[in-house]
Formats: structure tokens, sequence, C-alpha cells
């Protein structure tokens, strides 16, 4: 997890080197995707890691992978289907 915020740490300071350098306002799409996305994606990550050792009888899944971004839809609606009693 490090090393992907190091990677968006590096992005960010890219765009923001270039509005003091060159004054070209940034993207804000590019931002989003690039940054703002992947940062709530780290904090999820690290938000569950801290559940998971802190206690032992937390609910979350041990080693879990991330969703692909493509099927989170998708699987977020198949666990609320879950969850609902018939």
């Amino acid at each position: 997890m490090s090393t992907e915020v190091a990677r968006i740490r590096d992005r960010a300071r890219a765009i923001r080197q270039d509005y003091k350098k060159l004054g070209k306002k940034p993207d804000w799409a590019v931002v989003k995707t690039q940054i703002a996305a992947p940062l709530a994606e780290v904090r999820t990550r690290v938000g569950e890691e801290l559940l998971r050792r802190e206690s032992k009888d937390a609910l979350v899944p041990l080693d879990r992978d991330p969703v692909p971004t493509k099927f989170s839809e998708q699987v977020r609606l198949y666990y609320e289907k879950l969850g609902k009693s018939d």
C-alpha cells in the first residue's frame, strides 16, 4: 500500500508542479481518476487492515483482494441481495 500511496503522491506532485511553473490548471477529471479515487481505495484498505489487526472478532475478511472497478457495482448488489431476508 505504501508504494501505491507513493505513486499517487508523485502524480499529485507533478500536477502541482505544472500548475506552479507553467500556470497550467489541473484537469479535474484526471485528478479524480488518478489521485482521489486511488486514495479512497487505499484508505478503505488501510481501514480494513486496521480492523483485522485490532479485533479478533472483527467481521472483516482476511486477505481479501480488491474487487476490480468494472465489477464493483455488481458485487455490491450481490451482497445487498445476500443481506436481505426473504
